[in-house]
């Protein structure tokens, strides 16, 4: 990113991720919130499968 960026857009931006890791508390948070999204994602996706195949 440093590398694509001038150098004063790459300190605003460097700036705004740190600003978002401290929001969010730290990675456990992140951890936590990635296994819930892919949980109900899942759970819909095992729902809608299980309403198709129960029709056939």
């Amino acid at each position: 990113m440093k590398a694509t960026l001038f150098p004063e857009e790459f300190k605003v931006r460097k700036a705004a991720l740190e600003q978002q890791m401290k929001d969010y508390g730290g990675s456990g948070f992140m951890a936590i919130l990635m296994f819930a999204s892919v949980v109900i994602i899942g759970l819909i996706i095992s729902l809608i499968s299980a309403l198709i195949l129960q029709r056939k």
